[in-house]
């Protein structure tokens, strides 16, 4: 476990204190996770009842990345080889989970909206980017930001953000300046920023987060680009809003490098109006590379710690009280509103697998080989997912994996101590 010294951009706490935080606060991404009252809510097509997929977990690779992946045969080395290099991405992490093999032609632009036209009837309110490499590098940017707000739908980009804070970065891929960026992209009132933060020590972030190019190294210092565009954001009000929180920090994954300075992360946060999100490694793509380690007793009791602190720093601050918790339970997202994107969703892939989320790539977690092969109403409607109606789904994913079976019973059991009940 490193030793990490955190050095935070510069952004105001805006939080109220504790007995002023207002009636209802949570701390979640808009449109991330659903209420409870949502579960089990149903549309009508073709004169049936169907229920509801209120979100999708997409990837869009973008039309060079496919046209480099789709001139060779499906799944074939040499497929997946264009892949690593063409995807996309100006970062190199060595946990990306989105390095999973593929076995179909990469998705065209065309199919990525195919797909979102079906899914809109199906009762589609967000949905979130998760690559392959960074959507805002990327010339299709535009065309899905529109399409978004054309449709009136929430859009969540999960970024490194580096060409909201980087004048090379910005003008290498966009042809404008890293501020002007940040204009264009805050006049979409429909677009949520998930920004990086795995760690803020100036040494390790750009560590954790290597660039690719050498060219990028010379010009980009990654830490100091974080939190400009941390701080361009703020300065926008991304993060005023108490109820509509559009700014989110990726502290992900937690493993034991950085674990020793996340709590303090989420502190950080928490008094900025920004949800933090602090899971253990995805267990898909090159996440499986760093997934032994996540599996290990001293890791997994390192993390349920962890996540006793969170919570009663969480229950302690005021955001939620210990009879929250007791009723919704823990999560391995750490002091956030549950996720439940089980019960409402579906995954995406980059070559058109579908998953029931991005946290697993075997065989049993896919849920058809191809989404275009059939309507997507139809594989929504046989999936694992479409029976769920929970609003904690805990995480299927890495249960019983990354995240030990005995996390939630165990965690719930030293907050209640702690708090004396």
């Amino acid at each position: 476990m490193l030793e990490l010294k955190n050095i935070f951009p510069n952004v105001p706490a805006i939080l109220p204190p504790k007995g002023q935080i207002p009636f209802g606060y949570r701390s979640v991404a808009r449109s991330w996770s659903f209420p409870k009252e949502r579960l089990g809510e149903t549309v009508m097509i073709n004169g049936e009842p169907v229920k509801k997929m209120l979100t999708l977990d997409i990837n869009i690779p973008g039309d060079d990345v496919a046209d480099s992946v789709n001139r060779f045969p499906a799944g074939s080395p040499e497929a997946n080889r264009a892949f690593t290099v063409n995807y996309g991405c100006s970062s190199d992490c060595s946990g990306c989970f989105n390095q999973a093999n593929l076995q179909n032609p990469a998705l065209w632009m065309k199919e990525v909206f195919n797909i979102l036209d079906q899914a809109r009837p199906m009762g589609l309110e967000s949905t979130k980017f998760l690559g392959p490499g960074e959507l805002f590098e990327k010339k299709e940017l535009w065309d899905v930001l529109e399409y978004h707000k054309r449709h009136n739908l929430i859009l969540g980009v999960f970024t490194k953000a580096g060409v909201l804070g980087s004048d090379y970065l910005a003008q290498k891929y966009h042809g404008i300046s890293s501020r002007e960026m940040v204009e264009r992209v805050l006049a979409y009132p429909n677009l949520n920023f998930y920004l990086e933060g795995r760690s803020f020590d100036p040494v390790w972030e750009n560590r954790f987060i290597p660039l690719r190019d050498e060219q990028d190294k010379a010009h980009v210092n990654y830490h100091e680009v974080l939190c400009t565009a941390y701080e361009r954001l703020a300065e926008a009000g991304l993060n005023t809003d108490l109820f509509c929180q559009r700014m989110t920090v990726m502290c992900n994954p937690v493993t034991h490098q950085n674990i020793g300075g996340v709590l303090e992360i989420l502190q950080w946060a928490m008094d900025r109006n920004m949800p933090c999100y602090l899971p253990p490694t995805m267990m898909s793509g090159k996440g499986h590379l760093i997934e032994n380690a996540a599996i290990q007793q001293l890791y997994q009791e390192r993390f349920m710690n962890l996540a006793v602190q969170v919570y009663i720093h969480v229950i302690e601050r005021g955001v939620m009280t210990l009879e929250q918790l007791c009723e919704e339970g823990v999560h391995p997202y750490l002091g956030t509103t549950p996720c439940n994107q089980i019960s409402h969703g579906l995954y995406i892939h980059v070559d058109g697998r579908v998953w029931r989320c991005p946290g697993r790539d075997t065989p049993d977690y896919e849920v058809s080989p191809d989404v275009r092969a059939i309507p997507l109403v139809d594989i929504w409607r046989q999936s694992q997912n479409y029976k769920v109606n929970a609003f904690n789904n805990h995480c299927p994913a890495k249960d019983g994996g990354t995240v030990p079976r005995e996390f939630y019973v165990t965690v719930l059991r030293r907050v209640k101590a702690h708090f004396g009940k």
